[in-house]
C-alpha cells in the first residue's frame, strides 16, 4: 500500500495534535508508515494562569482512552461533582470510565451514543462557577 499526503492533511494533523497535547503519533501499516514527534506539549504553569479564575467557565470532558462511548447521564443539564461517572468508554472486555474533572453542570453531551472515541475526543462540556 502506497501512502500519500498533502499539506492540507499534514495541517490538519499538527492542528489537531497542538489542540490536545499529542507529543507522538504514528499512522499507516507496519511496512508504510510516518511517525511524528512533536515538542514537549504547553502546558499552562503557575506563571501562566491567571490570577483569578473565571467566576463562570466551560470544561471540557474528552476521553483518556479509545472506545464506544455509553453516556450515563439521561438529561441536560445536571449538576455534577467531581468524579461523578458521566460515561463509560467500552473497549472489548474493558471498561473504562469517564469522570466529572470538576464540580459543575453538564450542559452539553458533544459525542453521540455509541460513537467511538479517540484519546482526547470531547464528550461532555461543564459549565462551572454561578
Amino acid at each position: 500500500m502506497e501512502m500519500t499526503s498533502d499539506l492540507r492533511t499534514l495541517e490538519d494533523i499538527l492542528a489537531v495534535s497542538r489542540k490536545f497535547g499529542v507529543t507522538a503519533l504514528t499512522f499507516g501499516l507496519p511496512d508504510d508508515r510516518i511517525e511524528l514527534r512533536f515538542a514537549e506539549a504547553a502546558c499552562p504553569t503557575a506563571e501562566t494562569l491567571p490570577a483569578e479564575i473565571p467566576a463562570e467557565a466551560a470544561v471540557f470532558v474528552t476521553a483518556d482512552t479509545p472506545g464506544l462511548f455509553q453516556p450515563q447521564i439521561t438529561e441536560l443539564p445536571l449538576t455534577v461533582s467531581k468524579g461523578d461517572i458521566l460515561a463509560f468508554l467500552n473497549a472489548g472486555p474493558v471498561r473504562n470510565t469517564l469522570t466529572a474533572p470538576c464540580d459543575g453542570t453538564v450542559t452539553e453531551q458533544l459525542a453521540e451514543t455509541d460513537s467511538l472515541l479517540g484519546w482526547g475526543s470531547p464528550a461532555f462540556k461543564i459549565t462551572t462557577g454561578a
